[in-house]
């Protein structure tokens, strides 16, 4: 088997927000991503070819009004003859009217082509970050994962609205105007304009290249505000038992303060370009204006000729300053996008191969081959590990704490893959199958159960969410649960809070084992599934299993020897070997590991 690479043992690529500038294939790539969807059914070319005609006409009117108000300065004194100046009055009212209407237009358009794109990248991106294998999701902070999906969201909105609707037609609007001033008035106008456009994109690039650093470094510590309100709010019960409250308040606020530093940097930054952007236009329009003036006291130049060159020098500044908080709002978009568009880069280790089929259903049979595995943090926990649990019976995985049982359930979930050896369901490598149809032949009661913020029917219902209400009664009385939420106010209609934590411990478990039964699997994973309840209620779950899982394999993962004294067999596992198998009676005959275990819980219960 070839060597797992640094990936697989979770050592996973991050985005360095803040070391690294965008870059140009970023911007285009992303746009692209936007308005041109891998799905051919769902690219819209009219819909751009649309914009893009309302785009240019947009512009030829707004280029157009400076001309009209200069006409009708021109035409103020023709006498009596009042049709034209009225005339071009109109044109002038109709032009800011259309500007407008097509402006709005254009925005309405173009949230039909931006929101139908945020919603298939968000979409992906978290269906992506669902399947990437657990040791990603144990490596990484669930509140500045989230918060960057969310910024990225929120970034490319702002991404697609500013470079269709703001990019696009400044450059539009600028050709046009330039080539006005150079066959309406002289070349030297153009040339000016043109040596002011250079210095203040210039300016603009270079302090917006090192402002968007200054945002990537805000929002890691955004990242890591969120981090810290996330985890105090999930683990309030923790924070208050250890009377933390006052700890874990005073680490956000030193993370709030780091983030108050950083931000206020870009504030002063941003300060300093906006001075020096300031006096760049206003040098340009003082040369353009004092280059201008004596034509109009020479003849050369009409009053209304001057006004339109006024009027049209100070309508090209909007463009010029809007490419500056274009270039700005480019930047920030890209950094705040980074992370979320670079999650589609870490990659998914544990996935279906190509043309892998659906597992052939047997009876459910279990086999491990030579298995090896071990945890980054923790070292070998698997060593050569071999056994089969035959289909129909119930076989029982016991020994000391860290001797590798737990890992076996992950294992058989394909949670993690082994370094070597083979797991086998039915007679087939689980690593040949789909992944879901592997996972659908395995029902699962973990030893800690954790419940979505939702009503008791969900949580069972999450297992089939098709069935009956009378299935999930009948799963439900099956874990010895039903009684107790027939007798809750709400019924089946409680919520059980965040992470199922207004149950108490032993009522999350006949909660996860009615759902684990509700799905109904050839093969049932046991991992300490009755470790929180009281010996009464336990007997009568162990009985109802019994009946309720006849004919299917069961695979109890237990550390009370108590619950596997029926098992068709029982293995023990010590440093991550099997080192006995047998019957409850072979094993206390034997007088190994199994038998010193029994006497001392035997001893500690008497």
């Amino acid at each position: 088997m070839p060597p797992v690479s640094k990936v697989a043992m979770g050592k996973w690529p991050r985005a360095q927000e803040g070391k690294s500038e965008p870059k140009l294939r970023d911007l285009v790539g992303l746009v692209k991503e936007i308005v041109w969807s891998k799905n051919p059914a769902e690219r819209r070319p009219g819909l751009l070819a649309l914009i893009a005609v309302l785009l240019v006409a947009d512009k030829v009117f707004v280029i157009g009004l400076p001309f009209v108000y200069g006409a009708l300065i021109d035409n103020l004194g023709v006498g009596m003859e009042v049709a034209l100046p009225l005339g071009l009055v109109l044109a002038y009212g109709l032009f800011r009217v259309a500007d407008t209407v097509l402006d709005n237009v254009m925005d309405m358009l173009m949230d039909r082509v931006s929101l139908r794109a945020i919603r298939r990248v968000t979409t992906d991106v978290y269906g992506h970050i669902l399947r990437l294998p657990l040791a990603y999701h144990l490596d990484n902070r669930k509140g500045g994962l989230a918060q960057s999906v969310e910024r990225g969201t929120r970034a490319l909105e702002e991404l697609a609205n500013v470079v269709l609707l703001s990019f696009i037609p400044i450059i539009i609007e600028l050709l046009i105007a330039y080539v006005l001033l150079a066959t309406r008035y002289d070349i030297w106008s153009a040339l000016i304009l043109a040596v002011t456009m250079v210095l203040y994109l210039t300016a603009v690039v270079l302090f917006d290249r090192v402002r968007s650093r200054l945002v990537g470094r805000v929002n890691e510590s955004e990242d890591r505000v969120s981090d810290l309100i996330v985890e105090g709010l999930s683990y309030a019960e923790t924070v208050k038992t250890f009377a933390a409250e006052n700890r874990q308040a005073t680490a956000l606020d030193s993370a709030m303060e780091d983030y108050r530093a950083r931000a206020l940097k870009v504030s002063v930054y941003f300060m300093i370009r906006q001075v020096t952007i300031a006096v760049i236009l206003s040098g340009s329009l003082i040369t353009l204006l004092a280059f201008t003036v004596p034509k109009v006291s020479a003849g050369a130049l009409t009053v209304g000729g001057f006004v339109a060159l006024a009027a049209l020098i100070l309508r090209l500044f909007q463009p010029l300053r809007g490419l500056g908080i274009v270039n700005r709002r480019i930047l920030d978009s890209l950094r705040h996008t980074e992370r979320m568009m670079s999650l589609f880069k870490v990659p998914n280790t544990i996935h279906d191969k190509d043309g892998a089929g659906d597992l052939v259903p047997g009876d459910g049979s279990l086999a491990f081959e030579g298995v090896s595995f071990d945890y980054p943090s923790k070292g070998m926990v698997l060593r050569d590990l071999s056994f089969v649990a035959p289909g129909g019976k119930t076989t029982a995985l016991v020994g000391p704490t860290g001797a590798g049982k737990s890992t076996i359930q992950k294992l058989l979930l394909r949670l993690y893959d082994p370094l070597k050896g083979a797991i086998l369901i039915d007679g087939q490598d689980i690593r040949d199958v789909r992944l879901s149809s592997a996972r659908d032949a395995l029902g699962v009661v973990p030893q800690d159960c954790v419940l979505f913020h939702d009503t008791i029917e969900a949580n069972i219902r999450y297992a089939r969410p098709d069935v009956s209400m009378d299935e999930v009664r009948e799963a439900a009385h099956m874990a010895a649960f039903g009684r107790f939420v027939e007798g809750l106010p709400q019924g089946y209609d409680t919520i059980v809070g965040d992470r199922g934590m207004k149950l108490s411990g032993g009522e999350r478990q006949r909660l996860a084992i009615a759902r684990a039964y509700l799905k109904n699997p050839r093969i049932f994973i046991l991992d300490e599934a009755t470790s929180s309840l009281d010996s009464v209620t336990e007997a009568e779950i162990v009985r109802n299993f019994a009946h309720a899982g006849e004919g299917r394999t069961q695979l109890i993962i237990a550390h009370r020897l108590s619950t596997v004294m029926h098992a068709d067999q029982i293995l023990v596992l010590d440093g991550g070997a099997l080192v006995e198998r047998g019957t409850h009676a072979e094993l206390l005959a034997a007088g190994g590991l199994y038998a010193d275990l029994w006497h001392r819980q035997t001893e500690q219960n008497a």
